[in-house]
C-alpha cells in the first residue's frame, strides 16, 4: 500500500500530541494518517504510531478502522 488512515471515536478525551502520524479530530472522532516516511508498507511489514490523551473516556475497548490508499 502507498498510504494508510485510521479512525476511532474516544468521548471525553482530549489528545494532546501524537507521533509517527498526522492527527486530526472532528469532536471525539480523530483520524491518523501516515506520514512521508511510514505510508508505504508492503506486504507482511507494518507501522505504529501513538499519542498522548487526557481526559474521562469510557473504559473498554476502542474500535479502530484502518483504510489502506
Amino acid at each position: 500500500i502507498a498510504g494508510w488512515t485510521t479512525s476511532f471515536t474516544i468521548s471525553g478525551a482530549t489528545i494532546a500530541n501524537s507521533w509517527s502520524g498526522t492527527l486530526t479530530s472532528s469532536g471525539s472522532t480523530f483520524t491518523v494518517k501516515n506520514t512521508a516516511w511510514n505510508g508505504a508498507i508492503a506486504s507482511g511489514q507494518s507501522t505504529t504510531y501513538g499519542f498522548v490523551a487526557s481526559g474521562t473516556a469510557s473504559n473498554g475497548t476502542v474500535a479502530v478502522t484502518c483504510t489502506a490508499s
